[in-house]
């Protein structure tokens, strides 16, 4: 904090440090003030473990002052949530069973950002070959496809090929129905359309470990 007032005399810089004097008399009326502030900020400076430092120029004072203080709780949730926000996941790959064209190029690009490898499949037969033919952690599940939907896809995946990853049914809309529907046919979880970025990374944190 600086500024280009009257300044502070030496004898009333010593002074400060035992109780407060007003640095020039005639000020009080001219700046209307007291000059206490300064003295009661230097007491709940020291009170709280800090210091105050007081240089004083030809015209003017510059006032410094430092208080140690721990990270509060809330700074190292918001740390976490923080380091969480910026999360990748190197090495692991997803393939993306989608039939809608936009759709599909929204979901890749959100899985490029995050530093996941894919596969772009458009319908359920389709998937199921890529499964037969490649290992992947998690599949994100389309429910509304033609020539086979994402129900029948997932009970293929779960009892003829015996996979046990993660499948998240994507949706737009999630009614109990379908929720009820998604995980008897052994879906995991949830993933709501259009698709988020953050909301993909929270699943396959949950899901993957």
């Amino acid at each position: 904090m600086e500024d280009d007032g009257i300044g502070i005399s030496s004898e009333v810089l010593n002074q400060l440090a035992r109780s407060f004097r007003q640095g020039d008399e005639s000020a009080t009326r001219h700046y209307e003030g007291t000059g206490l502030g300064l003295f009661i900020s230097g007491k709940l400076i020291n009170f709280m473990g800090g210091k105050l430092q007081i240089e004083k120029p030809e015209r003017g004072t510059k006032i410094r002052f430092g208080i140690p203080f721990e990270p509060s709780e809330e700074s190292e949730i918001s740390n976490e949530m923080e380091q969480q926000e910026k999360k990748t996941f190197p090495g692991v790959s997803v393939l993306i069973v989608e039939d809608n064209k936009i759709n599909r190029l929204v979901a890749s690009k959100a899985l490029a950002n995050l530093e996941i490898e894919y596969d772009l499949s458009e319908n359920g037969r389709e998937a199921l070959e890529y499964l037969k033919q490649n290992t992947y952690d998690a599949v994100m599940m389309d429910l509304m496809m033609p020539e086979m939907d994402g129900f029948e896809t997932s009970r293929h995946i779960r009892n003829d090929l015996q996979l046990s990853l993660p499948i998240i049914a994507c949706t737009a809309k999630k009614v109990k129905d379908t929720e009820q529907e998604s995980y008897e046919a052994g879906m995991n979880d949830f993933l709501a359309k259009p698709f988020d970025e953050n909301d993909i990374r929270e699943k396959l944190t949950r899901l993957l470990g």
